[in-house]
């Protein structure tokens, strides 16, 4: 009857101390008889050698770190792009096709260029007798400026509101990826 082949011995140098050890071919940790150091065996094709779990421990935890604050990053890189898409939802088109921010001002002046121009119409046909369509025109001319004008003055809420939001958010975002990075250093 054959006998199983005992697992190979290597010998190692701890990372910490530089002692030698003896290990099993496939352990993977091992604690040091001499400075009681925690030590992962590592292999490549030409050596094996150990590493300090303590050094291996404080590297991953950095890293987490990084991953957060780059986790933070990837989150400002998203509330710029939902602030983008917001904010182009909420231009106004211009007569040429040019997009532009609504403002409340633009939207007072609608109403008010509304107002003036279709009463003036509506008066106009009324006093030069005109058939009842002329003065009919000029009311639906105030009413469709002034309905375009609230709306122009809703999307500038809107968008001041959006904005606000936004800007807040992102102050938040910043300062806590400062934090952290501070906190890391």
């Amino acid at each position: 009857a054959r006998y199983m082949d005992a697992p190979k011995i290597i010998n190692v140098n701890c990372n910490h101390c530089g002692a030698t050890l003896e290990v099993g071919e496939e352990t993977r940790f091992v604690t040091c008889i001499y400075c009681h150091s925690r030590l992962a065996i590592q292999r490549t094709e030409s050596a094996v050698f150990t590493k300090v779990l303590e050094k291996i421990e404080a590297q991953t935890g950095h890293i987490a770190e990084n991953l957060k604050v780059i986790e933070m990053q990837n989150d400002l890189q998203q509330l710029d792009r939902e602030w983008s898409m917001s904010r182009e939802r909420l231009m106004v088109s211009g007569q040429n096709g040019s997009r532009s921010e609504p403002s409340a001002a633009g939207g007072v002046v609608a109403i008010l260029f509304g107002v003036v121009g279709g009463g003036a119409l509506t008066l106009f046909a009324i006093h030069m007798g005109a058939p009842a369509f002329f003065p009919l025109f000029g009311l639906v001319f105030m009413g469709a400026a002034v309905i375009g004008g609230l709306a122009s003055l809703n999307k500038a809420g809107q968008l001041d509101s959006t904005r606000s939001d936004y800007e807040s958010r992102r102050r938040q975002l910043l300062d806590a990826i400062e934090t952290e990075k501070r906190r890391q250093n």
